[in-house]
């Protein structure tokens, strides 16, 4: 008589959720670490450098602006990196209004320029020259670790 349930008590008739809960977090952390990845996504060869730095993403310090990023890609087009849009060229004056419209709310937004190692110094001054004019503090030029590093 070992299979009868004692007296006074029942079969708990609710969900257990803890798995549920484990797959959310192990699908949060994935999409964490992926979405940095996916973030670039105009291909350019950068040029070189020894003191190549990565785009330094935000924080989880809500306080710290998300950086703006403009490519050039080898054809001479300006792409921006915004979350709300897909990469399309931008011509300058749109250029102009996105980055008045990023710096309007913070003027420490951090600006990066990322340029194909094959565009002309002309067209990389005309995106500095744009970016600055719009109200960049400061425009950081990307570049890579060169392949013997």
């Amino acid at each position: 008589m070992a299979t009868r349930q004692r007296r006074g008590q029942r079969a708990k008739s609710e969900m257990n959720v803890v798995p549920y809960i484990d797959v959310m977090l192990v699908l949060l952390v994935i999409f964490m670490i992926s979405a940095p990845i996916i973030n670039q996504s105009v291909e350019v060869n950068l040029p070189a450098s020894s003191n190549a730095q990565d785009i330094e993403p935000p924080s989880a310090n809500a306080d710290l602006p998300r950086p703006l990023v403009v490519t050039i890609d080898s054809a001479g087009k300006y792409f921006v990196d915004r979350a709300d849009e897909n990469s399309l060229p931008v011509t300058t004056n749109l250029l102009r209004q996105i980055t008045q419209d990023a710096l309007r709310d913070n003027t420490a937004t951090p600006v990066y320029l990322r340029a194909d190692e094959q565009v002309g110094y002309g067209a990389v001054m005309v995106v500095m020259d744009v970016l600055k004019s719009s109200g960049a503090q400061a425009v950081n030029l990307v570049t890579e670790q060169p392949d013997n590093q």
